[in-house]
């Protein structure tokens, strides 16, 4: 039986745990950032507010996500901020680039953020007690973008102006490019330590399951999910813009810190 008291982590799973966390954290950060940036851009003014909450929350979830890296993985705000190229980043490369569109930040939200929140939800049982903690409270959160942004998905392919086929072509982008990001990781020690309750290849399965029910619950004209996972992503720089990279180092602001 897997010991659910541990505080410390398991030598054998430290580079393990490390990729998966700069993975989830990198994603989250440019989530957040997109988020941000389309706070006063949105369709209506619930949707700016509900724009602004997601981006304080992904940061939030970033800064929980790095204090177990610090804790735990040897990292500071130099190797994980200021410090850190743009080819050391790893997150969805959908989100390397700016979004043209609500209809694209939508529509990626509801791949990736979503793909996310299955991820996560693999460690809420984990054997690790200060990730399943974090854990806990990023869980309660996520909850509400998941239903925000699936009920836009519906929203906006029904609006029977071409709404449905923007939202198809993104998710045939990233679907592919998600799937990919989540593959390339790797779980054996984590699985045997009791860190990840399922392995990332059932994740991956619910994952399908969850962007199939979505796109027949909204009626879009797509392949299944696992199709999609065939078509490579060519589109997207494998690395984060620089211009996005410095607005997260926030060295603008540089002469202001303290």
């Amino acid at each position: 039986m897997v010991d659910k008291r541990k505080d410390s982590l398991p030598a054998a799973v430290k580079d393990e745990f490390k990729a998966l966390l700069l993975g989830i954290s990198d994603t989250k950060l440019l989530l957040g950032y997109h988020f941000g940036e389309w706070t006063f851009r949105t369709p209506t003014l619930e949707a700016g507010i509900a724009t602004c909450n997601f981006a304080q929350d992904e940061l939030g979830h970033v800064r929980l996500l790095h204090g177990l890296l610090k804790n735990y993985s040897g990292e500071n705000d130099a190797t994980l901020i200021h410090d850190r190229p743009p080819e050391k980043y790893n997150a969805v490369v959908s989100l390397n680039i700016d979004i043209s569109s609500w209809i694209e930040l939508i529509s990626l939200s509801a791949v990736i953020d979503s793909g996310l929140t299955l991820l996560l939800e693999s460690m809420s049982d984990s054997s690790f007690r200060p990730l399943r903690e974090r854990v806990e409270k990023i869980l309660q959160e996520e909850k509400f973008h998941s239903d925000y942004t699936h009920a836009w998905v519906v929203s906006l392919a029904a609006d029977g102006n071409g709404s449905a086929d923007m939202v198809g072509e993104v998710f045939r982008k990233a679907v592919p490019a998600y799937t990919s990001w989540l593959s390339d990781l790797t779980d054996s020690a984590l699985v045997e330590e009791g860190i990840l309750n399922m392995p990332i290849k059932e994740t991956l399965a619910k994952t399908f399951e969850n962007v199939n029910s979505l796109a027949q619950h909204s009626g879009l004209n797509l392949p299944n999910s696992k199709e999609m996972e065939l078509e490579e992503s060519k589109e997207y720089p494998r690395y984060p813009d620089e211009a996005i990279i410095y607005s997260l180092r926030g060295e603008k602001n540089e002469v202001f810190r303290v």
